[in-house]
């Protein structure tokens, strides 16, 4: 046999004796990540994790890691790791930047940081996401969650605008029932709103007529204090008043019955001294002619007093009436 076909021959040889091994080494990773897809599917994530995790490090299962990358991610996502997802995701995009499913583990690194409640992270990724294909599967969902995003972050306006997109441009997307109703929702926080601020101003405006109520009662309950202590003080003088007018007319009464009783005495004394004075005249005139006529009669003693005695009591009774007449006078100004 010629030398250059023997050397043919013998690396047709070597390449089928490699070519033996390589392909069943291939069919045992493809084995394998049926039956961790299989613990998946049975929702096993943790066993489904630990079977992924050896691919990934089997250098002979260079076929089946872009799918342990995949799916394992997928099982961190289920079983609650978001770490280890994130990290798996990121890993994923880096070495296989042009699989097909790049875009989903993108959408699903914005679903974790949701979860996470970094709702800025979760917007920016859908954001991404959607910018490298609106046209996709899931553009709906990532619409939809970049609107949940802004909704959790109170920006309700922008949001409102999203969830519409969704129900206009993606009528198909499972998402459409839940954006309709969060327009709902955002529909009835405007009206809460409205509500909660109508309800605020007219506490406010409640507690500040209370104010201005409690504020003039005081007002009035002061002025009341100041008037009933003013008519207490008033009563009290005019009580005082009126006690000394009444002792000082009980006074005067008592010298007014005096002297009327002195007036009589005298009256008396007066009479009998007029009788006395008549006699003594009567005699004259009967008294001869030739005597000499009688010098002019001075006043007498009884005539002087009794002069004094009227003036007396035109004094007294001129001042009782001035007593009787300031009393009157008091008592009808100072009547409440």
């Amino acid at each position: 046999m010629p030398r250059n076909v023997r050397a043919i021959a013998l690396a047709t040889l070597l390449a089928a004796a490699m070519t033996f091994p390589a392909a069943a080494q291939t069919a045992d990773s493809a084995r394998r990540l049926d039956a961790a897809l299989a613990l998946f599917g049975e929702e096993r994530f943790s066993e489904a994790i630990e079977a992924f995790n050896r691919l990934l490090v089997d250098p002979r299962a260079e076929a089946q890691r872009p799918d342990a990358y995949y799916w394992s991610a997928l099982a961190y996502i289920a079983a609650g790791d978001l770490p280890n997802a994130s990290k798996t995701i990121d890993a994923f995009l880096a070495l296989y930047p042009r699989d097909a499913r790049a875009t989903e583990m993108s959408y699903q690194r914005g679903r974790i940081a949701f979860i996470g409640k970094d709702y800025e992270k979760a917007l920016a990724v859908f954001r991404a996401s959607l910018a490298a294909d609106l046209s996709g599967e899931l553009a709906g969902a990532s619409v939809f969650w970049a609107a949940e995003s802004l909704f959790m972050l109170g920006r309700l306006d922008e949001a409102e605008r999203l969830y519409r997109t969704v129900t206009e441009k993606y009528p198909r997307s499972v998402k459409v029932e839940a954006a309709g109703y969060r327009i709902a929702l955002i529909q009835y926080k405007y009206r809460e709103e409205e509500l909660l601020t109508l309800l605020k101003w007219s506490h406010e405006e409640s507690l500040r007529i209370i104010e201005e109520f409690q504020r003039r009662e005081k007002a009035y309950e002061q002025a009341l204090a100041v008037y009933q202590r003013r008519l207490g003080e008033s009563k009290a003088g005019l009580s005082t008043a009126q006690t000394e007018l009444e002792s000082r007319i009980a006074e005067l009464e008592a010298r007014n019955l005096e002297l009327e009783a002195a007036l009589a005495a005298r009256d008396g004394n007066l009479a009998e001294l007029t009788a006395a004075l008549a006699a003594a005249r009567a005699s004259a005139a009967a008294a001869p002619a030739t005597s000499p006529a009688p010098a002019p009669a001075l006043p007498s003693a009884a005539e002087t007093a009794q002069a004094g005695l009227l003036d007396l009591k035109a004094e007294a009774l001129e001042l009782l009436a001035y007593y009787l007449d300031e009393l009157a006078a008091r008592t009808q100004g100072g009547a409440p």
